[in-house]
């Protein structure tokens, strides 16, 4: 609940309150796509970043004595990118009676006018937050994202993500009696092993997914064998059965749209099975296998966050780090705007560190 001095004309304070409700409620809280892909502060709205595409460095070589250092010559591909943060960016009208409450003597009515705003501000703030986890969700499911603006315009990023990297096996996983799912996942393991160097140690997916794998013939017939016939296998059980025992990461995080207003157009519609208003982020019969989300302390992902402007006064801005929330007043109609803003781009700094497999 807003403190009873609760001034949502001071930006800081009403951006501090509006977060301050987005923890409590859970939402965008430690995700798999926001530990894989971390936010990091910029201070520019264009961010530039390097990609290294295969790990050729090979062995050094040894200077006979008195001789001179052996030149060597990189066989890497390296290159530069450019890309420029993205702007999710609503607002919201507050209807004049919630104004004039707030500026209520009756600290019970202006409060509850300052729950109303917050909460508002919340929605707002929930969706600028689903709009940046649906960019990186996107992105590591397909390699690239798609954004739709308000004017009309697309825009297509796409990562150099090997195509190799995406497959369907021979037999999917919805025939639980003959999928080789442990077959299956050992060689996605070792396909980012040999074309990176590292192992995959991470495997997400989405509950209905995850039950095709416990449900599976051949798992259980490994698991019997072992002396652990379960009704219902642990992830740790069955991770045993996998190169190195990954984390099994197991996501049902998702949204529910019934207007289908959304400016973002992502990859595919990921409707979730028995609900057709739930979008899950990781759809039934995707599989994401990645590394370690650090390799030799370089991230494989990242999500860089910038600043946005927010108005100081009626002829006057200044940037803070965004996301933000701020009330705009219109001087001449004196209609009062709530809004809420971000600056952010996922970034898939290794590319080959993802593979994506679709086994329904």
């Amino acid at each position: 609940m807003p403190p009873v001095k609760f001034d949502p004309w001071d930006q800081a304070q009403l951006t501090a309150m509006i977060k301050r409700s987005l923890t409590v409620g859970k939402e965008g809280s430690a995700s798999p796509a926001s530990q894989i892909a971390p936010s990091v502060d910029v201070q520019s709205r264009k961010v530039k970043f390097r990609i290294v595409e295969v790990d050729a460095f090979g062995v050094g070589q040894f200077r006979a004595p008195e001789g001179n250092p052996r030149q060597f010559r990189s066989r890497q591909r390296v290159r530069d990118e450019v890309i420029e943060l993205l702007l999710p960016d609503e607002m919201e009208r507050i209807n004049e009676d919630t104004m004039l409450q707030l500026l209520s003597s009756d600290p019970v009515i202006s409060q509850g006018a300052g729950v109303d705003i917050v909460t508002r501000g919340k929605i707002l703030a929930t969706r600028n937050w689903r709009a940046i986890e649906k960019m990186r969700w996107d992105a590591l499911l397909s390699g690239q994202f798609n954004v739709t603006f308000d004017n009309g315009s697309r825009e297509t990023i796409a990562f150099d993500v090997p195509s190799d990297h995406f497959v369907t096996p021979s037999t999917l996983w919805t025939n639980t009696a003959s999928a080789d799912i442990v077959g299956n996942v050992r060689a996605w393991q070792k396909k980012l092993a040999d074309d990176i160097g590292f192992l995959g140690t991470k495997i997400h997916m989405n509950s209905d997914t995850w039950e095709l794998v416990y449900n599976n013939a051949g798992i259980r017939s490994l698991l019997s064998t072992y002396g652990r016939s379960l009704l219902v296998p642990t992830k740790d059980e069955i991770a045993k059965l996998f190169r190195n025992e990954p984390e099994i990461i197991i996501y049902d995080g998702g949204y529910r749209d019934t207007l289908a207003d959304s400016v973002y157009e992502g990859a595919n519609p990921n409707k979730a099975r028995g609900d057709s208003n739930l979008t899950k982020w990781i759809p039934y019969g995707k599989v994401l296998i990645t590394t370690d989300y650090t390799l030799d302390g370089e991230r494989i992902a990242d999500t860089p966050n910038g600043q946005v402007m927010v108005a100081t006064g009626y002829n006057s801005a200044t940037p803070v780090q965004g996301p933000a929330s701020e009330m705009l007043l219109d001087p001449i109609s004196h209609n009062t705007n709530l809004r809420h803003a971000s600056a952010a781009v996922p970034r898939l700094l290794i590319p080959e560190a993802f593979f994506v497999a679709t086994v329904v």
